[in-house]
């Protein structure tokens, strides 16, 4: 099953695909621009300006990602696919390091110390009222009554 956004991204590959020279089209193996073809929103209409440079596009990030592959797998030189694995595993590090800070557990359980010493600073007073069975009983019973006379 192919998401929304797998197939829009595909139509946009599609679209740059068909903006560029036949030699690069030609490197991307036929089963792969089959399936971006098979796969390919046909309701999407992308917005892809072929007098613009990739990067000032407003490609969706599966596109990008999916251009990534594309240019590391098929157009790159040893050297260029080298610095690209490079700039790839950075960004990746990158991404985990900002994710290992926004969802420590260590900060998570921190958090919830603060807010248990800040209750406790405010001196909240709850009352807790305990009322006798039987007391409860007649406030039932008339609170049924009540509803019965509206």
């Amino acid at each position: 099953m192919v998401t929304k956004e797998f197939a829009e991204a595909a139509t946009e590959i599609n679209k740059i695909l068909s903006y560029l020279p036949t030699e690069y089209v030609k490197k991307i193996p036929i089963k792969l621009r089959k399936f971006f073809e098979d796969v390919e929103s046909k309701e999407y209409i992308p917005n892809i300006d072929p007098y613009k440079q990739l990067d000032k596009q407003d490609l969706k990030p599966k596109t990008q990602t999916l251009l990534t592959i594309i240019y590391r797998n098929y157009w790159c030189t040893e050297q260029e696919r080298a610095e690209l694995d490079k700039i790839l595993i950075k960004n990746d590090k990158k991404y985990e390091k900002e994710l290992r800070e926004k969802y420590n557990p260590d900060d998570i359980f921190k958090n919830k110390q603060k807010i248990l010493t800040t209750i406790q600073d405010t001196n909240l007073s709850i009352e807790i009222r305990k009322e006798n069975f039987i007391i409860r009983l007649i406030n039932y019973i008339k609170e049924l009554f009540n509803r019965m006379q509206t």
